[in-house]
């Protein structure tokens, strides 16, 4: 099973979300404003961290270049584990 704190899970449901809706990648600030996260840097750990966990492959450089992967479909795998508590 995965670990994700809660704004891991905030932003990979809302880029599912946005890609179902519209069709394309939200942008760094679209997922900012629907996880209500102003922080870009906090944004970019966050979208690194999906990476690594295999959720999402992003396209550096270049605008609304989030892929999500076929792990990210089968969310129901995913536990959230609260900040600042190990697993």
């Amino acid at each position: 099973m995965i670990g994700l704190n809660e704004q891991e899970g905030r932003v990979l449901a809302f880029v599912r979300r946005h890609q179902a809706e519209r069709g394309y990648s939200p942008s760094l600030r679209e997922i900012g404003a629907g996880v209500g996260c102003r922080s870009a840097s906090q944004l970019d750990i966050s979208l690194y961290s999906l990476e690594e966990h295999g959720f999402l492959r992003r396209r550096h450089n270049r605008a609304r270049a989030i892929e999500l992967l076929a792990s990210a479909v089968d969310i129901g795998r995913v536990r959230y584990i609260p900040l600042g508590v190990s697993a």
